[in-house]
């Protein structure tokens, strides 16, 4: 495997779960590259504690990571890098034939989405077993799993008929993530709107099992330092006749997060929080007036990276044409929803519809 950036997350996020596989011997880090030499050493030090004997390699500078690709000792690709840059170089490492696994969201705007998804899907008709993954970690959490067990035609909680998102999350000026320049730039749609929003969007689809069918929202923007809206508030029909809302910031000062379904028999809440010094989801439901509590630690992280080595080796499209939970259709229906709120928002709350990904073909 080769690492592409070297930043916070990849450190932080990604990190563990690679060097896990590391430990378990299913995956060698070959190479770790950054724009900048600091970073790439310190990642590769960090592989190291567990890799043994075979030294990760560190390389860095943008004139290194086209030829990087081309070596036959790597077969796979993570990427980690800005939101901007994760099409282009997705694309060249799938057309260099590896593997890969790029952070979310899938682009850094529509038009840059739906070319990769139709060039993946016109490259997997050659190469059927090559692997194109959007890390959408909330698709891999047990929390959603065992929501989604107690939800829909036959469950204890029955058929959801409403689901509301809350999401206050603080970006404040000068965090570790604030202040990455790229963020501060802001070159994608949407700035950490997208960000992190494509997340949250993961969330109420896997909930609710449906598409959105339309949405109305409105956004602005309140605090100073953050360069595009920063704050938005939608109204959501799903294709299957419920409905939702969403309210959205990154403006906030203190943190609050959760999901709440209404069912035929009760209510579901999902309610980020901590338990035994352990961060995860706090999963409480109510039926017939008796409330029940459940906590389940974050886990999708570990869940898709472990997902993506067992496909690297056993991965090919099947006769029906189904997909990893990962799939860049996925993650282009994720970043939808987020690209009609803004465009809903930009227009005063007129009706929008998320543009739906390029039919899958289904091979012969």
């Amino acid at each position: 495997v080769v690492q592409l950036g070297c930043g916070i997350f990849s450190r932080e996020g990604q990190g563990p779960a690679w060097k896990e596989m590391i430990r378990q011997g299913r995956v060698t880090m070959v190479v770790c590259w950054s724009r900048s030499e600091e970073s790439a050493r310190e990642m590769c030090a960090y592989y190291d504690e567990v890799q043994g004997s075979i030294k990760v390699e560190a390389i860095w500078g943008e004139e290194t990571w086209m030829g990087l690709l081309q070596r036959e000792d790597i077969d796979a690709v993570t990427i980690l890098l800005p939101i901007h840059l994760l099409a282009r170089y997705s694309k060249a490492a799938l057309e260099a034939g590896k593997h890969v696994l790029s952070e979310k969201p899938i682009a850094g705007n529509m038009e840059e989405a739906r070319s990769m998804v139709e060039f993946y899907q016109a490259r997997r008709k050659e190469h059927p077993s090559q692997l194109y993954c959007i890390a959408e970690n909330y698709r891999f959490e047990y929390a959603f799993r065992r929501s989604m067990q107690l939800l829909g035609e036959g469950t204890l909680l029955g058929r959801p008929f409403m689901v509301e998102l809350t999401a206050h999350v603080p970006h404040l000026l000068g965090s570790k993530y604030e202040k990455t320049q790229w963020r501060r730039e802001a070159k994608h749609l949407g700035g950490i709107i997208t960000d992190s929003s494509v997340h949250f969007m993961a969330g109420l689809r896997l909930l609710m099992n449906s598409e959105v069918e339309c949405l109305s929202s409105f956004t602005s923007k309140h605090a100073a330092h953050l360069p595009k809206v920063d704050t938005l508030v939608a109204s959501l029909r799903f294709c299957n006749g419920t409905s939702g809302s969403a309210a959205i910031t990154f403006a906030a000062t203190s943190r609050l997060f959760e999901y709440r379904v209404r069912c035929e028999r009760g209510i579901l809440m999902m309610i980020r929080g901590q338990r035994d010094g352990k961060f995860g989801y706090i999963i409480r439901y109510e039926v017939n007036n008796q409330m029940s509590e459940e906590f389940q630690p974050f886990s999708g992280i570990d869940n898709e990276i472990d997902e993506f080595v067992r496909l690297c080796s056993s991965f090919t499209i099947d006769a029906h044409g189904r997909q990893p939970d990962f799939s860049p259709e996925e993650a282009f229906r994720d970043l939808a929803l987020v690209a009609a709120m803004l465009e809903s928002g930009s227009r005063e709350g007129e009706l929008a519809r998320p543009e739906s990904p390029p039919s899958i073909p289904v091979p012969s």
